[in-house]
């Protein structure tokens, strides 16, 4: 079938095409691409194309927060033709379009297969989790317990095995399951590695260690770890990135409590805003302390003293 290479005014890369062409012949798929590349438009294209019929469509993801910024997104394209359930928040349960956690689908298809009757697809965002250790079996069962008449699309970023993964589908639902993959990054990856105070790339590393490792100063000369190190060093990144014009970044942390504390020293030692950016951001932060009557919420004060200056944390 000749697909159209313009799609809400976006011109399709190929691995799109052939999604599409592979939706359009009615197999399921697994889509693996880069982070950014435009997965979610193929998800789109077959959400529109089931909205078109009296069938169903569900939308899984592997936490809820995910699930609750997809229907933020998906209800400003289709209102109130989407839902949401989750273990926390049950919107329109009887729309067309459904957001849910992979659980919540599990669990469905496990205990009331009726109730997704008439579902024609299932797209599982982030499939690659189907290989984490202790949560790998949801998605399993998930494929596993759905109806025979339901197809998938699967996508993930990271899944390694994609032609091992089709082809298991393929013994469970025995229905074809095709393969799309691509390499290509519209916006390329490069890698900086942080060593005595330089962001350095590869080669330039390797470099650097081997005339450290020469040297016969001793160990101890170098630097013991200390206290408050780690800050430093994150600082000193935060401050090369910024005179090389490399922000915004994000900086991952292990912990909440780390992340608030690298927010709080990231304030401190920056100012990522003008004047007006403030007014701007202490106007829409006292708006939301009064609407929800925060005032007393120490959090929440926190978290607007550190806005003001442009650092922001998100913590799950």
């Amino acid at each position: 079938m000749e697909i159209n290479i313009n799609y809400r005014g976006f011109t399709l890369d190929p691995f799109q095409v052939q999604a599409i062409q592979q939706i359009e012949g009615g197999n399921s798929l697994v889509v693996s691409a880069p982070t950014g590349s435009g997965k979610t438009l193929i998800a789109e294209y077959l959400i529109e194309k089931v909205l078109q019929t009296d069938r169903r469509i569900i939308y899984t993801s592997p936490i809820k927060a995910l699930s609750n910024q997809k229907y933020r997104d998906f209800s400003l394209m289709y209102g109130e033709r989407i839902g949401i359930l989750t273990g926390d928040v049950v919107i329109n349960r009887e729309a067309q379009v459904l957001i849910m956690t992979t659980e919540v689908y599990r669990n469905m298809a496990v205990e009331d297969p009726d109730v997704i009757k008439d579902v024609s697809y299932v797209i599982f965002d982030e499939i690659h989790f189907l290989g984490d250790i202790e949560r790998g079996t949801v998605w399993e069962e998930a494929i596993i317990f759905s109806p025979k008449t339901v197809k998938f699309l699967a996508l993930s970023a990271t899944i390694p095995n994609c032609e091992e993964f089709a082809r298991w589908i393929e013994s469970v639902v025995d229905h074809k399951v095709s393969v799309i993959s691509s390499d290509h990054r519209s916006v390329p990856l490069s890698h900086l590695f942080y060593f005595r105070g330089k962001l350095l790339q590869l080669k330039e590393l390797h470099r650097q260690v081997n005339k450290t490792e020469d040297s016969s100063q001793p160990t101890s000369a170098r630097g013991e770890k200390k206290s408050g190190e780690k800050d430093s060093r994150t600082l000193d990144i935060v401050k090369i990135l910024r005179a090389q014009d490399r922000l915004p970044l994000l900086y991952f942390a292990f912990s909440r409590s780390l992340v608030d504390h690298m927010a709080r020293e990231t304030s401190h030692f920056f100012d990522f805003t003008n004047k007006a950016e403030k007014a701007r951001i202490i106007e829409l932060a006292d708006g939301c302390i009064d609407k929800y009557g925060l005032h007393n919420l120490e959090s929440a004060l926190e978290l607007k003293d550190v806005l003001v200056n442009g650092v922001g944390k998100h913590r799950g």
